[in-house]
């Protein structure tokens, strides 16, 4: 049976988690063969009615106008139950971003140092396009699978990061190299 709640994104509508559908194990059993006497007019009608009825039965909901943040209670479902990476090297980078954001939430406090290391973080992210990670980052991983998307804040109400030392021509912080005199 189709479920369109399942693929509102496709339609530029809001996502929202699906509720859990069982699967009738019998549906994926059905061949033809062997089956020549068997009314399929009748054996399906309950799928013919619906079908027929297709044009009452429209999903509607509140249209994307930006794409859905990182963060947002259906993204951590969705990466929670797909499998995301087609190679090795796919995993590396998400593990790889993954690990600078990390540390770039660490380093949210006043210190010199710790302002470096978040710059460095913040390039990084910045270097391989995720540095969307940084913006509206939750503080710990407990959003509600059931919370509403007027509860996600838009990526637009977070200031953008700005880095607090000079960034070279690599987008890296610049240190003056110090040599023994």
């Amino acid at each position: 049976m189709y479920h369109p709640d399942r693929v509102m994104r496709q339609f530029g509508l809001r996502q929202m988690i699906p509720p859990l559908q069982s699967t009738n194990i019998q549906l994926h059993k059905i061949d033809l063969r062997g089956k020549t006497d068997k009314d399929w007019s009748v054996e399906h009608n309950a799928y013919v009615c619906m079908w027929n009825e297709r044009a009452s039965n429209i999903a509607t909901d509140e249209s994307l106008e930006e794409p859905m943040d990182f963060y947002n209670p259906y993204m951590l479902w969705y990466r929670g139950i797909t499998r995301r990476f087609m190679s090795p090297s796919g995993a590396i980078a998400e593990a790889l971003a993954h690990g600078i954001t990390s540390i770039h939430q660490l380093t949210l406090g006043d210190d010199v140092s710790i302002a470096r290391i978040r710059d460095v973080a913040a390039s990084t992210l910045t270097a391989v396009h995720a540095d969307y990670r940084m913006h509206n980052m939750p503080s710990s991983f407990q959003a509600s699978h059931h919370s509403s998307h007027a509860d996600t804040p838009s990526r637009h109400d977070t200031p953008l990061y700005t880095p607090s030392v000079p960034l070279n021509e690599f987008g890296t912080p610049h240190t003056p190299q110090f040599l023994p005199t």
